[in-house]
């Protein structure tokens, strides 16, 4: 979708600069006009869609310039995660198991997922860890105040 639009507006970008043809100056000038703190890997991404249109327009429209694409080489660079160690893990679990019996029924009831019944084993996905982890000493205490 996102491509879709970028498209239109590359076209309409050719249309004001009054060419008939892509080339690689319009399309450079195109992919580079946003925001000033955009990361540069964007770019290249626009870039790259414009490069795909102009390889197919080019079978039909021989004047057209396909961008080199190593002409912006910037690639997106994700931020490294942060690992818990296994000491951290148990660490965490330890802490989550001392919790009163009043925040383990809060953090029970923020994290029942919408629609879900409440004796279901259902999980709303990995940041339930602890919660798996806190079930067998929830049980043991029986059903927090107001639960059925």
């Amino acid at each position: 979708m996102r491509e879709g639009r970028w498209l239109m507006d590359f076209a309409d970008h050719l249309q004001q600069a009054g060419s008939a043809h892509v080339t690689t100056e319009l399309a450079v000038t195109w992919a580079t006009r946003t925001r000033a703190e955009v990361n540069p890997a964007w770019w290249n991404h626009r870039l790259a869609v414009v490069r795909v249109f102009a390889l197919y327009l080019s079978t039909l429209d021989p004047a057209t310039e396909i961008p080199p694409a190593e002409l912006m080489p910037y690639r997106y660079r994700r931020v490294a995660p942060y690992l818990f160690t296994p000491g951290q893990i148990e660490a965490l679990i330890q802490a989550a198991l001392a919790a009163t019996h009043d925040a383990l029924d809060q953090t029970l009831r923020l994290s029942q997922p919408l629609g879900t019944p409440t004796g279901s084993r259902a999980r709303a996905g990995p940041g339930c860890l602890v919660l798996v982890a806190l079930a067998p000493a929830a049980h043991e205490r029986g059903p927090p105040a107001g639960w059925p």
